[in-house]
């Protein structure tokens, strides 16, 4: 047990670090091509390591143009595109996760987003600023029109 206790203190710490936010989540998609009003469930990969108390979910355009510098922002960025979808839980198989309906936001490529509070306070996205919309899972929903 002794030698788990630095281990999970570096994981802990990786995750509360704001210049390592960006790498700490990456919810994956249910589906990658929705309209409004359609239900979509987002999940880490992996199983959680800290509680996921204080992290919400933002929806926001893959391009926003307020996340192509640094990745990591200090505040959440306003906007009407960026749409608020609720807090980050912990599912039943100990993954990150968050179910969500589709805004009704115009078409185009979206990814969650996460405003951290224990992470210092830090909003950073699931996709970079390179990642486009592939068929399959991924991090980018594209959002169609009916």
């Amino acid at each position: 047990m002794r030698r788990l206790a630095p281990i999970a203190a570096a994981v802990w710490g990786a995750f509360m670090l704001p210049g390592s936010a960006s790498a700490a989540l990456f919810l994956t998609l249910s589906r990658v091509t929705a309209a409004p009003g359609t239900t979509v469930a987002a999940f880490e990969p992996v199983q959680a390591w800290a509680p996921a108390k204080g992290i919400d979910v933002y929806l926001v355009p893959v391009r926003l143009k307020a996340l192509q510098a640094g990745g990591v922002l200090h505040a959440v960025p306003a906007g009407r595109l960026v749409v608020r979808l609720g807090p980050l839980t912990v599912d039943r198989n100990h993954r990150y996760a968050i179910t969500f309906r589709v805004p009704d936001v115009p078409p185009g490529d979206y990814t969650t987003a996460f405003w951290c509070r224990p992470c210092g306070g830090t909003f950073f996205t699931s996709a970079a600023p390179t990642d486009t919309w592939t068929p399959g899972h991924g991090p980018v929903l594209r959002v169609v029109r009916r």
